[in-house]
């Protein structure tokens, strides 16, 4: 499955819960602003993409940087993305 569909599906669910929240614009601001933190950090793209580092070591860092600057649903979303093995379709996401 190509990960644009992937990404929609995704996308789709967070949209809901942001809708559900009545903070659609908060979400897509900061979805948008972690995937551009992320982009623009080349170490930070390796770290999170490279195989043999664990999902702790990922999350662990995720929450130092981004734990209690984003809201629950997008915390989530980051959570379920590298649980997953899907932060690379972060952008996409976004």
């Amino acid at each position: 499955m190509s990960d644009v569909v992937v990404a929609k599906r995704y996308a789709k669910a967070l949209f809901e819960v942001a809708k559900e929240k009545n903070i659609i614009s908060q979400v897509e601001d900061e979805l948008k602003s972690v995937a551009s933190a992320i982009r623009d950090n080349a170490d930070l793209q390796k770290f999170l993409n490279h195989p043999n580092i664990g999902n702790t070591a990922k999350t662990d860092l995720l929450k130092q940087i981004f734990e209690g600057k984003v809201s629950e649903p997008v915390w989530n979303t980051l959570l379920v993305l590298i649980d997953k093995g899907r932060q690379s379709i972060l952008s996409a996401l976004a």
